[in-house]
C-alpha cells in the first residue's frame, strides 16, 4: 500500500519544482558572451536568433582580447571568443591591409610593397598591428614575413590605438592589418596579404555557469517554507540545475561557432 505525501510535504515538493523551473529561466534568459568589437552584426543577429529558437537569451559584450580573457575568468560571461593559434582554433579571420583610397596597386599586398625606397619620397609606410592582433600567431607570422621581405624594424608597429593607427593610414600611407569588414567600416580599401595571414579563434566556455547564485532570488520571492525552500536550493537544486544548464551553454557555444563560422 502506498501513502501519498503529506500536503505540507507536496507543498514543498511543488515549490522546489518551480524553483528548480525559475533557475534554469533565470540563467537560460542571461548568457552572456564576449567577443571582438569588429564582429559583423548580421552574423551576431543570427547567432541571437537561432539561440532563441532554443530558449536561450544571449546579450554580446565586445571587449580587447585580453578583458575578454578576464571577463570570462571572473565569471562576468558564460563564454568568449579568445585569439589562438590556427591549428587550435574553431574560426579563422583572413587578414590583410587597409590602406587609403589609391595609395597601393594590385589586387594583394605584398609585404615587398612597403620596402623603404629611393624612388619614393618621405618615408616607408609602416606596417600597423592592432592590439587584436597582438598575439604570437599574428604578431610573430607578420614580422618574420616583413623581416623576409625586407622591411625594417621600424616598420611594424604594434599595439597602436585605434584612432591613431586610423589616423596613420591617412596622414602618412601607413598600412593596417586588419578584416575585411574593418577596413569596409573605416572607407578604407583592403587587399589579403602575402603572404596569407589569419585570425585565430577559439571559443571558450566558463567552467561553471554559477547556477547556485542565479537560484537565490528565486528563493527568497518564496513567502512560506522559506527556511525549506532556500535549504533545498543549498543541498540540491544547484546540482541539479548545473548539468542542465551546463549542457545547454555548450549548446549555445557550438551554435555561435557554426554561425560566426558563415
Amino acid at each position: 500500500m502506498t501513502t501519498s505525501p503529506a500536503p505540507h510535504a507536496r507543498d514543498v515538493l511543488v515549490r522546489a519544482e518551480h524553483l528548480l523551473h525559475a533557475a534554469r529561466g533565470h540563467v537560460l534568459n542571461d548568457v552572456r558572451a564576449t567577443l571582438p568589437g569588429y564582429a559583423d552584426p548580421s552574423g551576431l543577429a543570427r547567432l541571437r536568433r537561432r539561440l532563441g529558437e532554443v530558449g536561450i537569451s544571449l546579450t554580446l559584450h565586445d571587449m580587447a582580447a585580453a578583458a575578454r580573457e578576464e571577463s570570462l575568468a571572473r565569471g562576468g560571461v558564460q563564454f568568449a571568443l579568445l585569439p589562438a593559434a590556427t591549428d587550435r582554433s574553431h574560426i579563422t579571420v583572413p587578414l590583410g591591409g587597409a590602406t587609403a583610397p589609391g595609395r597601393v596597386r594590385g589586387r594583394r599586398l605584398h609585404l615587398e610593397q612597403l620596402r623603404d625606397s629611393d624612388d619614393v619620397p618621405g618615408a616607408a609606410p609602416r606596417l600597423l598591428v592592432q592590439a587584436e592582433d597582438d598575439v604570437p600567431h599574428v604578431r610573430d607570422a607578420l614580422g618574420r614575413a616583413a623581416l623576409a621581405a625586407g622591411l625594417a624594424v621600424y616598420q611594424v608597429v604594434t599595439g597602436l590605438p585605434s584612432a591613431e593607427a586610423l589616423t596613420g593610414v591617412h596622414e602618412h600611407g601607413d598600412v593596417l592589418v586588419c578584416a575585411e569588414i574593418e577596413a569596409q567600416r573605416n572607407g578604407l580599401e583592403f587587399r589579403p596579404l602575402a603572404p596569407e595571414t589569419v585570425r585565430g579563434y577559439r571559443l571558450k566556455v566558463a567552467p561553471s555557469t554559477r547556477a547556485r547564485h542565479s537560484c537565490a532570488p528565486s528563493a527568497m520571492q518564496c513567502s512560506r517554507d522559506r527556511i525549506a525552500v532556500a535549504a533545498l536550493t543549498e543541498s540540491g537544486v544547484a546540482a541539479e540545475v548545473q548539468p542542465e544548464v551546463d549542457r545547454a551553454i555548450g549548446r549555445a557555444a557550438r551554435l555561435a561557432v557554426e554561425v560566426l563560422r558563415t
